[in-house]
Order: C-alpha cells, then structure tokens, then sequence
C-alpha cells in the first residue's frame, strides 16, 4: 500500500492543486481542438461563399461568416492549429537555447559577463516593438514570427537558469564531485541541470503564453502568420472594420486568446506552487501548527 501512495502522490500533488487543475481544464480542449481541427472544421478555412457573407450565428455557421462568407468557427478552429504551435515551438525553442546559454553564463565567469551584457541589451527593448523591428525585418511567415519570439524571450529564460546555476554550484555536493575528479561537463548535466528544472518550466510556461499574445498582436499588425492562412491574430485584424455590424468576428477569436492565455498562467502559477519547496514549506506551516 505504501508503494502504491508513493507511485501515485506525485501526480495527487498535481490534482490537488487547484490553480494547476482549473488551467488544465481550460487548455485541454483548446490542445484538442488544435491537434484535430481538420476533423472539428466543419468546411475549409479558405473557402468563399459571397453569397452567405455576414451570415450570423448559426446551427450551420457557430459563429457566423466574414465578409467573404468564410465559415469564422472552421478560421477559429484552424487558428488554434497555428497560435498554439507557433507558441509552442517558441516555448520549446527558448527552454534549450536559454539552458543552453544560461548553463555556460552561471557555471564559467568568463563567458557570464559577455553573455549577460548582450542579453541585457535584448532586454532594454521593449518586447512587442522589438518584435515588430525584427518582423519588418524578416518578413511575415509563420518561422520568423518563431525565431522573432525565440530571440526576444531567450534572455528571460537565460537569467532564471543563470541564476539557478549560480546558486546550485556553490552546494557541498558540486564540490564534492569536483573532488573525485568529476569533469564540468558532467557536473552541469547530472547534478545542475536536475536542480534547475523547477524554475525553468515555470517560466517555459509563462512563455508559452507569452508568446500566443505576441503571435497574435504581430498577427494582428500583418507582421505575424501571413493571410489567408488563419491565425488568432489576423482573424481579428480582419474583423475590425466590421466590429459594429460584425462583432463575432473578433469575439470569438478573442476568447479563445484569452481562455489559452489565462489556462497557461494558471499552470503556471500552480506548477510554481507545486515545484518550489519554499512555497509548499509555507503553505505547510499553517496546518502543521494546527494539529
């Protein structure tokens, strides 16, 4: 029996915590309605009817039609898709990159103060206008508005590492393994990386989310996912002129930023309760002193 309670506390740790469980809630369905839109679409994205243009909500048409009678639920649906795996890739290519680099800044002094000095630099500009500059300058495609958003969120994710590293290094047991002879490459990959982990999904996380707002205000601005291929953002350029007469086109694709971004940060916050010892330890203390 005991086995068993220690197999399955981790995961009764994660339920139990009601931040982590509300904003999975929330963003498991925008997860499926991304990976199987081809099969919740009920019509093509890019199909024109002129003949049904502004159609309201409907049993055919859920959240009405745009003003060349494009299907908006099939667009929204299809959106899903991109702004979810344009954030996603750019959550996934931050957290290696950023390990990668914060790893080297926090572990060798001599490379820590080139690499924080430029990451520094990144991060005196503000994030939506740096990424506008890059944007103009790469061009709108759904991989530059990846690598724009990889290089302006790599510097965060730089610095929790850096300064996990910096701390984790100074402990009895990095010593320890110095002595034996235990090489640095080694030490940064069995003994400091594991220790660094914790902090560093959180941040992946806020990231993730993160970078769903700045694909869609790129979008929004015609620097992000080029039209027609829908994306959150452009969805929303698109139905502006059209907001009195139109307002579910910018609706529906709204809520759907919102709930992503709002179930992420709840992860987030919960995965931060869950995985720092000191916010448990604190939260602990209550009920000890009680009974």
């Amino acid at each position: 029996m005991r086995s068993e309670t220690r197999r399955f506390s981790p995961i009764c740790r994660y339920l139990r915590n009601r931040l982590f469980l509300t904003g999975m809630i929330i963003l498991t369905p925008m997860i499926l309605i991304a990976v199987f839109a081809p099969i919740i679409a009920p019509s093509d994205p890019l199909e024109i009817d002129a003949v049904n243009k502004f159609q309201t909500l409907s049993r055919e048409h859920p959240f009405g039609t745009d003003e060349f009678g494009r299907d908006v639920f099939s667009r929204v649906v299809h959106g899903a898709t991109i702004s979810l795996r344009v954030g996603g890739l750019t959550a996934l290519l931050t957290a290696i990159i950023g390990v990668f680099i914060g790893l080297a800044s926090g572990f060798y002094k001599l490379l820590d103060a080139v690499i924080m000095r430029f990451m520094d630099g990144l991060m005196i500009f503000p994030g939506l206008l740096l990424g506008i500059l890059l944007m103009a300058a790469l061009g709108p495609h759904e991989f530059n508005v990846v690598l724009a958003m990889t290089i302006l969120y790599t510097p965060r994710i730089v610095r929790i590492v850096r300064g996990a590293v910096l701390e984790i290094k100074t402990q009895d047991f990095v010593d320890a393994a110095r002595v034996i002879g235990v090489s640095n490459i080694r030490i940064l990959w069995r003994h400091i990386l594991p220790n660094c982990l914790a902090p560093l999904i959180v941040q992946v996380t806020f990231g993730f989310a993160w970078a769903i707002l700045v694909e869609s205000g790129l979008s929004f601005l015609g620097l992000g996912t080029p039209p027609p291929a829908p994306s959150w953002g452009n969805i929303i350029s698109d139905g502006r002129e059209f907001i009195r007469n139109a307002p579910w086109l910018m609706i529906f694709p709204g809520l759907m930023i919102s709930a992503s971004v709002l179930g992420l940060n709840l992860i987030g916050d919960g995965l931060r309760d869950i995985l720092d010892p000191r916010l448990r330890n604190i939260r602990s203390q209550p009920e000890s002193t009680a009974g």
